[in-house]
């Protein structure tokens, strides 16, 4: 594991500084250890995924990216969408960005929800 870490460690520090929020690589690498993670890669890119029961069964939902986006749609999206359909999964999530929508649509990603944050800084 320390290979990736090494690889994607700082790709993926990058992503949760991004998403902001409050996890370190290492506790990431340890839930992979612990198989409560998932990682899929191709040679530049990663994305780190969890699997919940849902309502109507199990749920994947992917978390933090990092690398080539030509490689996550062409080969780490695909790879985490055959790994849901063998594990049973329902349905998918990838968690992103606005701009990721374009592109995500492209693999049949629909917008379900729309996440809007106020800081409240006097709190």
């Amino acid at each position: 594991m320390t290979e990736l870490q090494e690889k994607f460690g700082p790709g993926l520090a990058k992503a949760i500084k991004r998403n902001g929020h409050d996890i370190t690589v290492d506790e990431i690498f340890k839930g992979l250890e612990s198989k409560k993670l998932v990682l899929y890669t191709s040679p530049n890119s990663c994305l780190v995924a969890a699997y919940e029961d849902g309502p109507d069964g199990l749920e994947g939902y992917g978390l933090y990216v990092t690398g080539s986006l030509r490689e996550l749609v062409a080969e780490v999206i695909p790879q985490a969408e055959r790994d849901a359909r063998q594990r049973g999964a329902c349905r998918i999530y990838q968690y992103g960005f606005k701009g990721y929508q374009r592109v995500l649509n492209k693999l049949g990603f629909r917008c379900k929800s729309v996440l809007m944050q106020k800081e409240l800084v006097d709190v």
